[in-house]
């Protein structure tokens, strides 16, 4: 997958998920998935928000009671998770400027933020 011009490695059960999901969606929208086509908003049909990210990611939390939300939450964010990937990425040693241009912040807000 590439991510700001940076090619990654995704597990192979996410890219399968990814790949039926496009699928689906080609049927669906009748259109072919092109490589300059943006994953989220071709799946949603060009109705992908991204607080829709927020939303999921509270109904995961609470489908697997990982942490306590209050039933009437909708919505939990995602930074947090965001947060801890790059701060892994960091303690294993992954260059800065790499970090930085996948995740499209400058290196100096990396800097204050770890």
């Amino acid at each position: 997958m590439e991510v700001n011009s940076v090619q990654i490695n995704i597990p192979t059960g996410l890219y399968r998920d990814l790949r039926f999901s496009i699928q689906i969606a080609e049927k669906t929208r009748n259109k072919a998935f092109l490589e300059d086509d943006k994953i989220l908003e071709f799946i949603y049909c060009d109705n992908f928000r991204i607080e829709s990210l927020n939303e999921f990611f509270c109904l995961f939390l609470k489908s697997y009671n990982l942490i306590a939300i209050d039933k009437d939450v909708e919505s939990y964010p995602v930074e947090p998770i965001m947060d801890a990937a790059l701060f892994n990425m960091v303690v294993n040693g992954s260059n800065p400027a790499l970090i930085s241009k996948i995740n499209g912040v400058k290196i100096s807000s990396l800097e204050k933020k770890f």
